[in-house]
């Protein structure tokens, strides 16, 4: 699966996979569901998996997923 990052925080924190600001932990779990999604073949793969939170959108957009913390 292919993954955009819309804020250039988060593509540092990838590309880095450290942040002086962020508890120690943060990074190591943020790269964690990163991870995930880049070794997901398709989004199916990806509802078996709880701490991802995955549903399905209501109303006029319930074609799209998204993800929820």
């Amino acid at each position: 699966m292919e993954i955009e990052f819309g804020d250039k925080k988060l593509l540092k924190l990838y590309t880095t996979g450290t942040d002086r600001r962020l508890p120690s932990d943060i990074p190591q779990k943020f790269l964690k569901i990163v991870t995930i999604l880049e070794t997901a073949i398709d989004i199916y793969g990806l509802w078996d998996i709880n701490s991802l939170n995955f549903e399905h959108l209501q109303g006029k957009d319930k074609q799209w997923h998204q993800f929820y913390h």
